[in-house]
């Protein structure tokens, strides 16, 4: 579950801005020229195994990748409707997939995006749906830690309390 503003499906031959922090979801993938980074990642991904939520900042030739690999891109009210096709689940969490009102201090705030307590669903859910295997967080760059650290405690509570009874 890619959990992000952004598809970060990118390329160095697509990308406008030449991020790499645009480009990861497209490694994982094989996308791009073998002398890039995609011959460091011994065993791909393949699209159908990415389920995008909270999109809303795409580049042109992300939005063509996802329509012609029919990638999965869900609102979060969509994600208990999407039939379980895996057993694991990895999370990925881009702070930005938050509302920039809620958390703009990331190297890409975005309007438009989810709130905390639609994302604490949508991560209860996976686990109690899914073996997650792993998550990341990124994104995270506070200006203020001490402002910040609310908010991520938030998230790793919330985390924490979708994946082990003992928190519930």
């Amino acid at each position: 579950f890619w959990m992000d503003a952004h598809a970060d499906i990118n390329t160095p031959d697509t990308s406008f801005s030449g991020h790499f922090h645009g480009m990861p979801l497209g490694i994982l993938l094989g996308e791009g020229d073998s002398n890039d980074f995609t011959n460091l990642v011994p065993r791909k991904i393949t699209p159908d195994q990415i389920a995008y939520l909270g999109l809303r900042s795409i580049d042109p030739p992300e939005e063509a990748y996802i329509a012609h690999h029919n990638i999965k891109n869900l609102q979060f009210h969509e994600l208990e409707s999407m039939p379980v096709k895996y057993k694991n689940a990895i999370i990925h969490l881009d702070s930005d997939v938050l509302d920039s009102k809620i958390y703009a201090e990331c190297s890409t705030p975005t309007t438009g995006g989810t709130d905390l307590k639609t994302l604490g669903h949508a991560i209860a859910y996976i686990f109690k749906t899914y073996n997650v295997v792993g998550a990341t967080l990124t994104e995270y760059a506070p200006k203020n830690a001490d402002q910040s650290l609310p908010l991520l405690k938030t998230m790793l509570t919330d985390f924490l309390k979708a994946n082990d009874e003992m928190w519930q």
